[in-house]
């Protein structure tokens, strides 16, 4: 789920193939041109922390987010939680458990006696919501990383995994929240290892509608396991982030050529309903 001006993986930490051509970005125009801003507004990290939030095991929400974002979840928490994904259910003898890998045992030695020592980088301990955090065996994962974890054989699995049984709504593992910094990063970094398969824009938020006639087919699924990018925006704030960064995008026009298809929806609604809108038409393609 993106939002524009600072489009909102594994879902982050904030404590801390389709037969359609993709467009190759070249390293090298990349690193001759300016550096895309490293800061993050505060609307962007309100929207990404609720984000996050819905998706997060109550267990693990004071680990996972910092105190100043407690306040950004004043009116969230009255809402009605997603209960139907399987790693929000209460239960506490649960065989697998959602957590956050933790730091815990020595720090490494330096490499050089002149340098400070290094906080370790890989860890055993996973914090699942119990008093003690629990050891894996025989694996050592990245640090403040959140994974799914077998109780039982004290193993990292895959979601796929722990919750293959689950059917209908409660087979839906949620989603997860990324931050996208420029407009190319939207499309070059993806957490699916084959980048999106299609690009596709909805007409949304804009209740002052002017009629922007785009050059783009309707939207066609053409894979059922197709990885599907929605860009859901009133179309002037999408060109807008398109010319912000338009000098790294090596000689591209226009930002219909980042588009592979639109889905229509009624003129002025709402970005939130025109998310539900267009999944409910993709859905039923």
């Amino acid at each position: 789920m993106d939002s524009l001006r600072a489009p909102v993986e594994e879902p982050l930490n904030l404590n801390s193939n389709a037969d359609k051509k993709k467009i190759k970005f070249d390293d090298d125009v990349q690193t001759q041109t300016s550096k895309p801003r490293e800061d993050i507004s505060e609307e962007t990290m309100i929207i990404a922390t609720i984000l996050q939030y819905f998706v997060t095991p109550p267990y693990l929400v004071k680990t996972i987010f910092k105190q100043k974002f407690f306040k950004n979840f004043r009116y969230a928490k009255n809402l009605p939680k997603l209960s139907t994904l399987p790693f929000m259910a209460t239960s506490v003898h649960a065989r697998f458990r959602e957590g956050l890998t933790v730091r815990m045992g020595k720090i490494s030695k330096p490499l050089n006696k002149s340098k400070n020592h290094q906080p370790l980088k890989n860890t055993r301990y996973v914090n699942i919501g119990y008093q003690k955090y629990l050891e894996l065996q025989g694996q050592q994962v990245p640090t403040n990383v959140r994974v799914t974890v077998d109780t039982e054989t004290k193993k990292v699995v895959s979601p796929l995994e722990a919750y293959k049984e689950q059917v209908g709504a409660k087979s839906s593992y949620g989603y997860h929240v990324r931050i996208a910094k420029t407009f190319s990063s939207i499309f070059t970094e993806s957490s699916y290892k084959d980048g999106y398969s299609q690009s596709i824009y909805i007409n949304s938020g804009d209740y002052f509608h002017k009629d922007v006639k785009l050059d783009l087919p309707s939207f066609e699924l053409k894979n059922g396991n197709a990885n599907l990018l929605l860009l859901l925006c009133k179309f002037n704030d999408l060109d807008y982030a398109f010319q912000q960064d338009r000098k790294n995008l090596g000689g591209i026009e226009k930002v219909e050529e980042f588009l592979d298809s639109i889905v229509e929806i009624p003129e002025g609604v709402r970005v939130e309903d025109a998310c539900l809108i267009a999944l409910t038409k993709i859905s039923n393609s």
